[in-house]
Parts: C-alpha cells; structure tokens; sequence
C-alpha cells in the first residue's frame, strides 16, 4: 500500500549563503614540559594543516591558524598523541576536514652549562 501525496506551494523558502573554505595551519599553544626538559627539534602535525569551511560571513570572521591544545603538563618524554578539534567548532554552520590531528615531539632534558 503507497500512498500519494502532492505538494503544490506557492513558495518554498530556502536562504541561500555564500560558502568559504580556508586552509588552517596549526600552531601549538600549550606545551608544558617538565622542569629540566627541552623540546628537541620542531613538532610534526599529521595532517599539517585543516580546510575549515562553511558561511562565508562566520569563516571570514576566524584566524587562519587553529591553535591546537595539548592538555598534558610536565611532558617528560616523547611525545606522540592524536587530539581532537572538535572543541574549535564553536558554531554549529563550520566544518573541518578533519576531527583529529596527530601531534609529534621529541623531548630531552636541558643540558647544564659548565659557566662558560
């Protein structure tokens, strides 16, 4: 049993916006190593950076690079960690490419001056 229905309107309403994509590069903000450490060499981003798209009024509003929060403190070793950015989506109209971004770096600890 189907049934059948029409719809005839006068109008369908629909608001059409001006879509934008940018390429965001990431930056860490918040890398707090332990007393005596150092990082060794730069961080790697796994992908490096995201496209963040959606209204183009509410993405030219946002900064083209994602600061990325690391929520570990006192990092004394090696560092290798998959961290949502989910928590950037603050308006429900933006998309990022992805959800996640692989966070890489090496640590050691600082070496003491002889006073020279």
């Amino acid at each position: 049993n189907v049934s059948r229905i029409s719809v005839n309107p006068q109008q369908i309403p629909f608001d059409i916006k001006l879509q934008k994509w940018i390429h965001m590069q990431l930056d860490p903000t918040s890398i707090s190593l332990d007393k005596g450490y150092v990082r060794d060499k730069q961080i790697m981003f796994e992908p490096d950076s995201v496209v963040v798209s959606g209204p183009k009024s509410v993405v030219m509003l946002i900064n083209n690079i994602l600061k990325v929060k690391v929520p570990f403190k006192g990092i004394d070793k090696n560092f290798d960690e998959s961290l949502n950015l989910n928590y950037y989506l603050n308006n429900p109209l933006l998309k990022l490419s992805h959800d996640k971004v692989n966070v890489k770096f090496n640590v050691r600890k600082r070496q003491k001056s002889n006073g020279r």
